[in-house]
């Protein structure tokens, strides 16, 4: 064994696990992105009446698909107005309760991501 082994494996093992935390993150944001789509355009078509409904089917997946799913800080938010369902959701990223919480997040020691989604109203009165 050599001394660039022992130097060049934890660097590689260290990168190897950064690249498959990120597809994981990025995954599970695409399924998310994905689902406030369905939502959004299950809305504009009729299939929820009120913004509420539509809200309650969104937060019922977030309750399986967020990593902090009782995070105060997931939330989401649909609103209907100028003929555009708009649907913003907040996800919990990364714990930064340690040395990282004074650069990042003085207050809650989360980093945090917003999601937006827009979607037209079409033929609905």
């Amino acid at each position: 064994m050599t001394i660039e082994f022992v130097i060049w494996l934890p660097m590689l093992v260290a990168l190897f696990m950064f690249f498959v935390y990120y597809s994981q993150f990025l995954t599970r944001h695409t399924l998310i992105l994905n689902q406030m789509h369905q939502v959004a355009r299950a809305y504009s078509a009729g299939f929820f009446l009120d913004t509420d409904v539509a809200k309650a089917a969104l937060d019922k997946y977030l309750s399986r698909a967020a990593d902090e799913a009782s995070h105060p800080l997931l939330n989401s938010t649909v609103t209907d107005e100028n003929g555009f369902v708009t649907i913003d959701v907040v996800l919990p990223m990364l714990d930064t309760t340690g040395f990282f919480r004074f650069f990042v997040d003085k207050e809650n020691g989360m980093l945090t991501t917003r999601l937006t989604f827009r979607s037209p109203i079409e033929g609905r009165s």
